[in-house]
């Protein structure tokens, strides 16, 4: 299934009434400037068995308690070349619109330009091993608002990488990492943002959080806790963990170690660092200030 915009018109294609479309090791491309909706309680797009959905240069809206899942070893999404994916839940019922990327499915938001949404009380969910949640060259992925969610748990993977690219967390949105085997990588100049006053991010029960030569900041009053025995923060290879007028706990037994030449750890402007029974390792040549 293709669907594409012409030099005059924007074509447009709507799922919704609480219809279902499956597409079942086959491809599925929405692209140039087109937009596709799926939406209302009910409706399904499901992209598994291999299949290939493609959002390019075009607008894809999964809305109004709607579900949008990708899941199954070999099943590809890519939201690329300036494309913008909005998961758009409904402030009076948290995490009823639902994008799931599961079962060993990788989800890619690629390029300058690039943007996915997941707002106004939406539920994202990256699940099980195997599965993997790309942000790369440039993209931007945004989990914004109060009863937002952003999860990455049981074994499954988000990457955020390279320059210019950026994960924020912000407006009282909440991103969760946790579980054993369950990684989130921030690498190779990218950027992780935990913005603003009740804005969470958890590692917890045994996940892990690496930042290679990369930067995390929690600022403007954002939490960050890293919690549970098992469960570890890396920041190295130059990395910089920045906690600026925010609070950054470290409990339960918990792990954060900040370790070799050039990385840093800065906690300033107010910013508050507490170890509670747990082990806070600054080793290596880094810097804790």
């Amino acid at each position: 299934i293709y669907n594409l915009s012409s030099t005059c018109c924007t074509s447009d294609f709507t799922n919704a009434d609480g219809a279902t479309l499956t597409n079942d090791a086959s491809t599925l491309t929405n692209s140039n400037i087109a937009r596709f909706v799926n939406t209302d309680a009910g409706t399904t797009l499901t992209n598994q068995n291999g299949g290939t959905l493609t959002n390019d240069h075009a607008v894809l809206v999964n809305q109004n308690t709607a579900t949008l899942t990708n899941s199954g070893t070999g099943s590809q999404f890519f939201n690329q070349n300036g494309a913008t994916l909005t998961n758009d839940g409904t402030l009076t019922t948290p995490g009823s619109t639902v994008l799931v990327n599961a079962n060993g499915a990788t989800l890619t938001n690629t390029g300058l330009n690039t943007f996915l949404m997941n707002q106004a009380g939406a539920a994202l969910t990256n699940i099980y091993a195997g599965t993997n949640l790309y942000n790369q060259n440039g993209a931007t992925l945004t989990n914004d608002g109060v009863g937002t969610s952003l999860t990455n748990t049981v074994g499954a993977t988000i990457t955020n990488t390279g320059g210019t690219t950026s994960l924020s967390n912000q407006n009282g949105a909440t991103l969760t990492n946790e579980s054993a085997g369950t990684n989130l990588y921030n690498q190779s100049g990218g950027a992780i943002f935990n913005i603003g006053a009740g804005t969470t991010l958890f590692n917890n029960a045994q996940a892990t959080l690496t930042n290679d030569n990369a930067l995390v900041l929690n600022q403007q009053g954002a939490t960050l806790t890293n919690s549970d025995i098992g469960t570890n923060i890396y920041n190295q290879h130059g990395g910089t963990l920045t906690n600026d007028n925010s609070t950054l706990i470290n409990q339960l037994g918990a792990t954060i170690t900040n370790t070799g030449a050039s990385t840093n750890l800065y906690n300033q402007n107010g910013g508050t660092l507490t170890n509670d029974a747990s082990t806070l390792n600054n080793v290596l040549g880094a810097t804790l200030t």
